[in-house]
């Protein structure tokens, strides 16, 4: 049943056969969503941040009771977007909490729109013009009754249960607005009993709210970061590095004038061109005092 939402000029529809499905119309446009139901307790779940609850079912059951009972809202806002493509709507119920409902409805199709709004107008429509006529042969028939009952000697007593008789003809100059706009023609059973087929390709599907752990991350992450290491692979062919005579040699003595001290200090740096690998090996460790080598060629 269309419910008018508190405060507005919209009304809302809820139903929950095999899935939650929300509909709202200004009587112009029809907006939808349907939510199965891991998706409609995590829209709940997101709405109510920071609220806990024993099961997830108190999740749901509240938000049923929320949208079978507008009458009981605290507050409710509604916010047209996309130039009415969308419809925002916020939600607000007391438990001796606040609880509430914020989703976003899709708007209808005019398939929707029929099978939402215009076909059950129709059929109050035909519900009620049936009504009307069986009310005004009663009425009629019941003149029949009072006058016979008249004829045979009978007295209505009460004065205030004494009418006049119905006038079933000035009674219908008075409510024409039907015959004005649709004549005598009555709406097509078949028209009232179209399945609805398109209905559910038309209603947009609301599905659960991805969770950043069940989705993999990127094959990035858990690539190995080893292949920017610079140190050098023994099967490299490593060239001279020349500035190692800027490093600190600390434990080579240097002595000027004296021949074999500029031999060994030659053999030295010698060595440690041609060794690069090894040097930086030592280099690694704390600073041990190397013994000065030698090398004959």
């Amino acid at each position: 049943m269309w419910t008018k939402i508190k405060d507005t000029q919209f009304f809302l529809i809820f139903s929950q056969d095999s899935e939650y499905e929300i509909s709202v119309t200004d009587y112009l446009n029809v907006w939808t969503a349907l939510f199965s139901k891991k998706a409609f307790l995590d829209q709940l779940k997101e709405s109510n941040d920071g609220l806990e609850l024993p099961h997830d079912n108190d999740f749901i059951q509240k938000g049923v009771n929320l949208l079978s009972n507008l009458d009981k809202l605290k507050k409710c806002s509604i916010e047209k977007k996309e130039n009415g493509k969308s419809l925002f709507i916020t939600m607000t119920i007391s438990f001796g909490f606040p609880f509430y409902l914020e989703c976003t409805l899709s708007k209808g199709s005019e398939e929707v729109y029929f099978q939402k709004v215009t076909r059950p107008l129709l059929k109050i429509i035909c519900d009620l013009r049936e009504s009307q006529t069986e009310l005004r042969r009663l009425l009629i028939k019941k003149d029949s009754e009072i006058e016979e009952y008249k004829c045979e000697g009978g007295e209505i007593v009460l004065r205030h249960l004494k009418t006049i008789a119905f006038n079933d003809a000035e009674h219908m100059k008075i409510h024409k607005v039907f015959e004005e706009s649709f004549g005598t023609a009555s709406t097509s059973t078949k028209v009232l009993e179209e399945a609805v087929k398109v209905l559910e390709k038309s209603i947009p599907k609301q599905e659960p709210l991805a969770t950043p752990s069940s989705e993999p991350g990127p094959s990035i992450r858990t690539e190995p970061v080893s292949v920017i290491k610079t140190e050098p692979s023994l099967n490299v062919k490593m060239e001279p590095d020349t500035t190692v005579k800027t490093e600190p040699i600390g434990t080579l003595k240097m002595e000027p004038n004296s021949e074999g001290a500029e031999e060994s200090s030659s053999s030295v740096i010698t060595a440690s061109v041609s060794c690069k690998q090894e040097i930086k090996r030592e280099q690694a460790r704390a600073h041990v005092p190397r013994k000065r080598s030698k090398f004959n060629f």
